[in-house]
């Protein structure tokens, strides 16, 4: 029989382990959508949460969106593909991580399927607040975007939803 858990971070050190048994093409896709959306600016700067091989992040430099990204990925293998197409990659636990960058470093934060992974969700996104530029764009993804706990967990956390676009602007 398996000892229960007695703490969130178990909870995501288990999860971890469960993302490290995935195969490769699990940590391939680009979130095309994501980028294509964004508007052309080689300057600016990208931080990519649950990055997995890079391949968002290297769809973003191709297309001139941005000119210099970060990503950051639970699991070392697809983190060190991801090395290899990103200017920087830090590997860990967002949750657990303190992001050594200076306040406003980024215009664009993309976090593709992250946030129904999160124990705390909010403070999280809390977290990387200070790190974004005023007005920066953030695009999230969720399998239920759209369900109204996902939303009032976006609002929670001092959003504001644009309906007409796919983004979320933290203010």
């Amino acid at each position: 029989m398996k000892p229960a858990m007695n703490s969130t971070y178990e909870v995501r050190d288990s999860l971890a382990d469960n993302y490290n048994s995935k195969s490769a093409g699990y940590f391939s896709g680009a979130r095309r959508q994501f980028v294509d959306d964004l508007p052309r600016n080689p300057s600016a700067r990208l931080l990519e949460i649950g990055c997995s091989a890079g391949n968002t992040a290297a769809y973003a430099l191709a297309q001139g969106k941005c000119g210099w990204c970060c990503g950051v990925e639970l699991c070392p293998g697809p983190a060190a593909e991801a090395a290899k197409k990103m200017d920087q990659v830090i590997v860990g636990d967002i949750e657990k991580l303190e992001l050594d960058f200076p306040p406003q470093s980024f215009d664009v934060l993309f976090l593709s399927e992250v946030l129904e992974h999160l124990t705390d969700p909010p403070a999280v996104l809390r977290k990387l607040r200070g790190f974004l530029k005023p007005w920066a764009l953030v695009m999230a993804g969720s399998p239920n975007v759209c369900h109204h706990s996902v939303l009032r967990m976006l609002l929670k956390a001092g959003g504001t939803i644009n309906p007409r676009v796919s983004w979320m602007q933290l203010i």
